[in-house]
């Protein structure tokens, strides 16, 4: 990409530049246009990694140079609805998403009229379908793709159904929660199936991060359709408005958990409701539509806002709809390991946590090129390479891979830093000097914000 970046910039004429808002020494222009028009075997691959990195301003801000990031819009450009449907009461969000922005578009709630029924029978997925096609701002985020003056105009509609889990209060145990919620997801596909007609190409597949997944594409069009589930995970909404989680909500920030508690998510819904009797229409990168800020302060929102379930269930399913367009997040696990102190633990427990925590690494030895570190488990004495095996040399820890490369093992400290010690070892040949690398990394995020906020796990 950045020689045909580079290529672009030395060829274009006066009103190609003047489009980038960039101007080129004109002596320097020349000079490359001749290199490149008289040997074709130059390869200006390291000159236009640097043109880029020297353009500051079109990498580090977000949204200068769309064409930088991979060119796939409607997987970041996209109307997502989130709903979620109780016995009692359905509710229903609606965002646009565009990029690493969101606009609250709309949301909603109707009553589900399921209590009593069999939640797996035929007569439930009807049921809810005739529910959803009631609702007109619904069934018009669901289908309309030219967007109107609640609505933005997308080629890509995704629609989030939060799982349901067991409610005491709601008398809802975790087998009728999961028929529930298969309802729910059948009923969707109805729909979805409905809005882009017999013509549509249907392909489901399963996805490890984002699960099980429905789609349907009109290709003439380049229209298309998507149905994910969503077990209620909000690490990646946090991204959306980092600097007031760390005011509001610092304790999950620093947790980062998986899931927000019942009370951080009506404190997050107070926040919304703040901000719609406000003059400001946004918190950071969420901004609140007029239709959305009317509602919030509507006399049906002040009539049921005294309920905790509507403020739970409203803010859970915004969370929701965010955290499904941004997937740069991972929660910290529930049980990793805690790291104590090397003086209270006895000989023997640190020569265990070494035994336990080695880590190798290849050393890529040949004579064309510098060494090549790669981090990786222990060695094995077969593996497969190409279709063939990599046969380990029986003398020493040296052994050779199937094209004749020879490698040697480099043992990492086993002391719960083996990553930066790899890391370090790649880069400067010692595995104690990850202390430098790390103080370069925050001084570059220091500097330079978005890209710690959207390139990093917070």
């Amino acid at each position: 990409m950045s020689t045909n970046v580079f290529r672009y910039i030395i060829e274009a004429d006066e009103e190609q530049l003047k489009e980038m808002q960039i101007s080129i020494d004109c002596d320097l222009q020349s000079c490359w246009r001749e290199r490149l028009r008289d040997d074709s075997k130059v390869k200006p691959d390291d000159v236009g990694d640097a043109l880029l990195h020297a353009l500051d301003k079109v990498l580090c801000g977000s949204t200068n140079f769309k064409q930088l990031v991979p060119a796939v819009p409607p997987i970041h450009v996209n109307r997502t609805i989130g709903i979620v449907v109780f016995p009692s009461t359905t509710y229903w969000v609606v965002l646009q998403s565009n990029w690493n922005t969101f606009v609250f578009e709309n949301f909603g709630w109707f009553d589900s009229q399921l209590e009593g029924r069999f939640y797996k029978d035929e007569s439930t997925v009807s049921r809810i379908v005739r529910n959803i096609n009631r609702q007109t701002d619904l069934t018009t985020a669901l289908s309309n793709v030219d967007g109107d003056n609640i609505y933005g105009k997308v080629s890509h509609i995704k629609v989030a159904v939060k799982q349901l889990t067991g409610h005491t209060d709601l008398a809802l145990w975790n087998k009728d929660a999961g028929a529930l919620t298969d309802s729910t997801v059948k009923a969707m596909k109805r729909i979805c199936g409905n809005d882009m007609g017999p013509n549509s190409q249907l392909s489901g597949r399963r996805d490890n991060i984002l699960g099980n997944r429905y789609v349907r594409i009109l290709k003439e069009l380049e229209q298309k359709h998507q149905l994910v589930s969503s077990t209620g995970k909000h690490t990646n909404a946090v991204l959306s408005c980092l600097e007031w989680m760390k005011q509001n909500l610092a304790d999950y920030v620093k947790q980062r958990r998986e899931f927000l508690n019942e009370t951080e998510k009506r404190v997050y819904f107070d926040a919304l409701l703040q901000l719609a009797d406000s003059e400001v229409n946004r918190i950071e990168m969420l901004e609140m539509s007029e239709e959305v800020k009317s509602k919030m302060i509507s006399s049906a929102v002040s009539d049921v806002i005294q309920e905790g379930e509507f403020k739970r269930n409203i803010a859970d399913l915004v969370l929701i709809s965010i955290s499904k367009n941004q997937q740069h997040v991972k929660a910290n696990a529930a049980n990793s390991r805690k790291y104590l102190p090397s003086t209270t633990r006895s000989v023997n427990n640190q020569q265990q946590t070494r035994q336990s925590r080695k880590r190798t690494v290849r050393e890529c030895n040949t004579d064309a090129a510098n060494d090549i570190v790669f981090s990786v488990k222990k060695a094995r004495t077969r593996s497969r390479c190409n279709g063939r095996e990599c046969i380990k040399e029986p003398e020493g820890n040296l052994f050779s891979d199937c094209t004749g490369n020879m490698y040697r093992q480099v043992r990492m400290r086993g002391n719960g830093f083996c990553g930066f010690n790899s890391l370090a070892y790649c880069l400067t040949g010692d595995q104690q000097s990850y202390e430098e690398i790390i103080d370069d990394c925050i001084n570059v995020f220091l500097n330079v914000p978005d890209l710690f906020r959207i390139r990093t796990n917070f």
